[in-house]
């Protein structure tokens, strides 16, 4: 029978080598695809928005990005190490006589029943047992792995949504954060974090006391840094993202026109949308103009003028064959 510390060491091997073929790979990825390609596939309500990336309401800066990325990372380290440690050595924390496991109490002794009775009384006992073998087991590995890694997108998500919509509450009208709201931010951030080392603390009781098992221990402290790092919330690396201009607009129509006139409402929306994207134009024409030569800009004015010309030529023209059409038709009436 192999040792209580053999079993713990390949855990300990599996759990914080086999890992790293995981993240390496995706840190390579990252660097070579952008951090936030990756992020916005582990977090689908992370989207790209024009030149800006938005997540519930909110422009995230690059800084954010990166440390999204390495909470990622963390994330899926923990998950692939419960799912290594798993894989190849079954644990169990009752005593089975008819399992082919090797059997430890906490100290290290190992339990061998000679007898049935015994084997049935040590099973039935409050005391501490360590039970492993050499098992494949995907299965049950995979459905920690999973679980474990759905727990951490779910906290991530969570308590960046309560953070965030926190934060816009605190935000005055010029959207700006003043002291006495970011105290209370801190203090809400804080309070956040008063969950996972509130966890540690109860395992580290609980494993001073011989209450757990040392593979209990060490899942919870998995589980333990899974929620302290998905807990982090850069607040201070975020902005509110600007309205879209057809939410001003609106805004703009609601707040002039009568609400009871729908068709002076419309015709106003449609006024304030042309206007509106006519400067747009003029602005992108006024940047882009920086950036040309005299002779490009007069070639450029040269073809949209002929672009003009032509169509309103054919407009001209099929005009007279709408014309001609109608006064053929008024003949062969007549």
């Amino acid at each position: 029978m192999a040792q209580r510390t053999v079993y713990i060491a390949l855990q300990c091997l599996f759990g914080a080598i086999f890992p790293l073929f995981i993240v390496v790979p995706m840190i390579v990825a990252g660097k070579l695809r952008g951090f936030a390609k990756l992020v916005r596939t582990m977090f689908p309500y992370i989207k790209r928005n024009g030149m800006n990336t938005v997540m519930f309401g909110f422009i995230i800066s690059d800084k954010y990005m990166v440390v999204l990325f390495i909470i990622m990372l963390i994330n899926v380290y923990f998950t692939m190490a419960i799912f290594f440690i798993n894989v190849f050595i079954k644990q169990s924390n009752a005593y089975n006589p008819f399992e082919d496991f090797d059997c430890f109490y906490t100290n290290g002794d190992e339990i061998n029943p000679e007898t049935i009775e015994e084997a049935f009384e040590l099973r039935s006992s409050n005391r501490i047992i360590e039970c492993y073998a050499w098992q494949l087991n995907i299965a049950g590995a995979v459905g920690q792995a999973t679980a474990t890694l759905l727990f951490s997108w779910a906290v991530v998500s969570v308590v960046t949504w309560i953070m965030l919509k926190a934060y816009e509450k605190m935000l005055n009208k010029e959207n700006e954060l003043l002291l006495k709201q970011k105290i209370r931010l801190i203090a809400l951030q804080g309070c956040v974090y008063l969950i996972p080392i509130g966890l540690g603390i109860l395992i580290s009781l609980l494993k001073s006391y011989n209450i757990i098992s040392t593979f209990s221990f060490c899942e919870a402290l998995g589980f333990f840094f899974i929620l302290l790092v998905s807990s982090i919330v850069c607040w201070c690396c975020i902005e509110i993202e600007p309205q879209k201009i057809d939410a001003i607009i609106e805004n703009l129509v609601n707040n002039n026109i009568p609400t009871e006139d729908e068709t002076d409402k419309e015709k106003a929306k449609e006024l304030i949308e042309k206007v509106a994207t006519q400067e747009f134009n003029k602005a992108v024409a006024s940047k882009v103009a920086g950036y040309l030569e005299n002779e490009d800009i007069n070639e450029i004015a040269s073809t949209a003028f002929d672009k003009v010309i032509r169509q309103v030529k054919n407009e001209n023209e099929e005009q007279q064959g709408d014309s001609l059409t109608e006064g053929n038709q008024g003949n062969e009436t007549n």
